[in-house]
């Protein structure tokens, strides 16, 4: 059975959304699997974020979820250095052309955080031919403040910058975003950098949204997002090439696609668990007007047209590991999100791509989906059933008796 639920724009309507499927589906009483494609790069991407802990205490036995590991592989939008008492390094992005209603905005969106209980500074700066032309105030990522600006050399529109250290994992945090009506443009030949001041700063980390906005000294690492790649309890989906074509994102098949997002997490946890197809994946549409998808197709046949469109992400290498895990449960209805974890851990396939699993890549591997399910009935009170040849089966099916 299928359960969709709409939401709206925040993380806590997507948490209303997972309650309501397991409440539904503890009505019927049944197992469930829910599928998060989407995710973002506010966050502390190391588990301890509100939506990650609420996530993380609503799975359980028959209540599993799997998300989304993101798009951003190669995107260098992630950039970790350590700072001394006293150090300042200023680190250049690299800004590219957004278009939204017919104007071309560049939309930086950048969210830095620090060691527990540790303090640094930030300021963000425009730079011409290597010389500073505008700057805006200081910010201690301890300390609670927020200003926007909306007057720049080399820029236009709008600017905004908030600062706190987190309540729950006691981290300095610093977020810049864009002002949504008015966008951010950077003139031509002008840098927007962000430096960095030490105080007692050790390790910070820090992502950009890897679209329009990357670190230009940054790193392909733990680009895994917020939302579907950093609870503990989640399943994490890569995506993989299963067709290469002039359709395709992927280098080749049977390799990695280029954009799904690698781990490890801010805490050092391998991330994703699984990776699925999700590359170039078909499926049949509509019509060929109202779905957004990256190519459409259609045939007819007789006096009717059908419709099909294909899109890649690990939006769709998650749905492949949700029906997947749908079906595990069917046979036991009790899996746990570890348990699910060391099955696939335990049958998912490795080859000379994958290298040596589990790492930051592949997870565990590439899902197999049979081999788990051969797994999972040995928990259930069929017994001997993994141990019959291939040769035997049942026919004709269904039988007389």
């Amino acid at each position: 059975d299928i359960v969709m639920v709409s939401y709206g724009s925040t993380n806590t309507s997507i948490l209303n959304g997972i309650m309501y499927i397991f409440d539904y589906a503890t009505t019927t009483n049944q197992p469930a699997v829910v599928n998060l494609s989407l995710g973002s790069h506010i966050g502390p991407h190391d588990g301890t974020s509100t939506f990650d802990t609420k996530l993380d205490g609503m799975v359980g036995p028959g209540r599993i979820i799997c998300g989304a590991a993101g798009n951003e592989g190669d995107s260098k939008l992630f950039l970790q250095q350590t700072l001394t008492q006293d150090q300042t390094i200023t680190q250049p992005l690299t800004l590219s052309h957004y278009y939204s209603y017919g104007e071309s905005y560049y939309l930086p969106e950048i969210d830095i955080w620090g060691e527990p209980n540790k303090d640094y500074s930030i300021q963000v700066v425009i730079t011409k031919s290597g010389s500073e032309v505008w700057s805006s105030d200081i910010f201690a990522a301890n300390t609670t403040s927020e200003k926007t600006y909306d007057s720049f050399t080399g820029a236009s529109g709008g600017l905004s910058i908030y600062a706190g250290k987190n309540t729950i994992n006691k981290k300095g945090n610093v977020t810049i975003f864009y002002d949504e009506n008015y966008g951010f443009t950077l003139n031509s030949g002008y840098v927007l950098n962000v430096r960095f001041i030490g105080t007692n700063a050790g390790t910070i980390q820090a992502w950009a949204d890897g679209y329009e906005c990357k670190w230009k000294n940054g790193s392909t690492n733990s680009t895994i997002g917020e939302l579907g790649g950093t609870a503990n309890d989640i399943i994490t989906v890569g995506a993989w090439t299963t067709q290469s074509n002039t359709y395709s994102f992927g280098d080749a098949t049977d390799e990695i696609a280029p954009f799904s997002s690698l781990g490890p997490t801010a805490d050092g946890r391998v991330k994703p668990e699984i990776t699925a197809p999700g590359d170039v994946i078909m499926s049949s549409i509509p019509d060929l007007k109202s779905i957004q998808a990256d190519g459409k197709t259609s045939k007819k046949v007789g006096s009717k047209t059908y419709y099909w469109g294909y899109m890649s992400g690990t939006s769709m290498a998650t749905p492949f590991v949700t029906g997947v895990v749908a079906t595990w449960l069917q046979a036991n209805p009790n899996l746990t999100p570890e348990q699910i974890k060391e099955i696939m851990a335990q049958t998912a396939q490795t080859d000379s791509y994958t290298g040596t699993c589990p790492n930051n890549t592949w997870g565990y591997g590439k899902i197999d989906a049979y081999a788990g399910l051969l797994k999972v009935l040995e928990t259930t009170d069929i017994k001997h059933l993994e141990t019959l040849p291939d040769a035997i089966m049942l026919y004709p099916n269904p039988s007389d008796g």
